[in-house]
């Protein structure tokens, strides 16, 4: 309101959100407490949830939202460590919402120790992105629940990698506890800090090559056929093994 007051941007009623990070980093959870619905899938213990771009819609504090969750890479692997399907779908997030994110957001659990390691990693899967996306970019730190008496800042303080991490996304960051989805504050706090992001950049959103799109996709067929052209073949080996080691018996 004081935007268009000021008769400058007028905030779009549709935002475009896509959430990136490590395994377990809790993007799933993130999705459904800013839906405020169970709309992705958190049930499995110990397993990655998420092994494709995933798309939810709803409409949260008078806005319509386009919410995208995407595979996470192993928590301090590089680029060359993560599979091609893995990085074929991190990239393909940002094209599920065209023309592009309003917002892309970084999830980190405040739980974890953001070494060398972790910090490669983040700056390498990254880089499967234009530069520019770091305009684009806010951290949304999850288990807020662990932070006790101790506040956000003293924690990005006494970490130097994610200094480096929130000073590349212009020192914008979120705490969400996905353990309290009834705290509807957090919520739309976090969505007031991505108009915020949206109103101090010159371009509305992180633009996406819709040429590039369909070559991604294009790719990401052929890689599923081949996946399944070899579980076939391990299967039909599986199959004579046993065949052959019954007979010997």
């Amino acid at each position: 309101m004081k935007l268009q007051i000021e008769g400058r941007k007028i905030s779009p009623n549709h935002l475009r959100i896509v959430m990136i990070g490590g395994s377990h980093a809790g993007k799933s959870s993130t999705g459904n407490t800013i839906l405020g619905k169970s709309a992705f899938n958190v049930n499995k213990i110990n397993e990655r949830t998420t092994t494709h771009s995933e798309i939810n819609h709803g409409v949260v504090e008078g806005r319509r939202l386009t919410v995208i969750d995407s595979p996470g890479w192993y928590y301090i692997h590089t680029l060359q460590d993560t599979n091609e399907m893995d990085k074929l779908e991190i990239r393909n997030s940002v094209y599920l919402c065209p023309p592009g994110p309003h917002a892309v957001l970084l999830v980190i659990p405040l739980a974890i120790s953001i070494d060398a390691s972790y910090l490669n990693g983040v700056q390498q899967h990254m880089s499967l992105f234009r530069e520019d996306v770091w305009k684009h970019t806010l951290v949304l730190f999850t288990r807020g629940d662990w932070l006790g008496v101790k506040t956000v800042e003293e924690h990005i303080e006494s970490e130097e990698g994610l200094q480096w991490i929130v000073n590349k996304c212009g020192n914008r960051y979120h705490v969400l506890n996905n353990m309290d989805q009834s705290d509807k504050t957090q919520v739309k706090e976090l969505l007031e800090k991505i108009e915020e992001m949206w109103a101090g950049n010159e371009d509305p959103y992180y633009e996406v090559d819709l040429d590039r799109a369909a070559h991604i996709e294009a790719k990401k067929e052929a890689e599923d056929k081949m996946v399944k052209r070899l579980k076939k073949t391990n299967e039909r080996k599986s199959r004579f093994l046993k065949e052959v080691l019954g007979g010997k018996q």
